[in-house]
């Protein structure tokens, strides 16, 4: 199991907007690292946090119920913890805390970003396999001109998710969601700071916060 201290020591400073970001051991996190030049492999939001400090994230994954082995596929919530000790249990896994701009959490409106997140959350939206691949494809001669070209609400991968979360609660990103990678998230010029939360150290991205 992974030592939470890391997380544990900037889990109050987590607050709901805020993105994690993670960087799995999993032979896909490697293609992606790959194809893209970004470890990152998944990201979540913050969307609660109990009066007891319990962080929780709303993610777009495909999530076995270890009780009935049923498989969730799409926006749902978890305690963050649960998913750094489970998901991200490899040793070398990495994830990281970023803290939205005040400026950026001016922008959002808390009553669509709950509304918006529930809607998603009630199992009409799967997640989108195809489409967590489209920022790969859309580079490839002949074939990225005619692949997942069209944004819907009816299939997320994660980081489209999240920027849709954002569009739909008042922060005017005027971004394709679909073809959002994590990397793509995490460059967006939003964030205030970044805090390494899992693994060992690493620098998140080298062009983090700069676009």
């Amino acid at each position: 199991m992974n030592d939470l201290t890391q997380y544990r020591a900037a889990a109050p400073n987590m607050l709901p907007g805020d993105v994690i970001a993670f960087a799995g051991r999993a032979p896909l996190s490697f293609i992606i690292d790959g194809y893209t030049g970004s470890k990152l492999s998944h990201v979540a939001m913050v969307d609660l946090v109990s009066a007891l400090g319990t962080v929780w994230v709303t993610e777009s994954t495909i999530f076995t119920d270890p009780a009935t082995k049923k498989k969730i596929s799409g926006p749902q919530t978890h305690p963050l913890d649960e998913v750094l000790t489970v998901d991200y249990a490899a040793a070398g896994s990495c994830a990281w805390h970023l803290a939205l701009a005040d400026e950026v959490r001016a922008q959002i409106d808390w009553t669509k970003f709950t509304a918006f997140i529930a809607k998603c959350e009630n199992g009409s939206v799967k997640y989108d396999i195809p489409g967590y691949f489209a920022y790969l494809w859309r580079s490839i001669p002949f074939i990225g001109a005619r692949v997942c070209q069209s944004e819907t609400y009816r299939r997320m991968f994660c980081s489209a998710y999240d920027t849709a979360i954002f569009e739909n609660s008042g922060v005017a990103l005027h971004r394709d969601f679909s073809a959002t990678s994590p990397a793509d998230l995490v460059r967006m010029k939003l964030y205030k700071a970044c805090t390494q939360i899992l693994g060992p150290t690493t620098v998140i991205d080298p062009e983090f916060n700069t676009l």
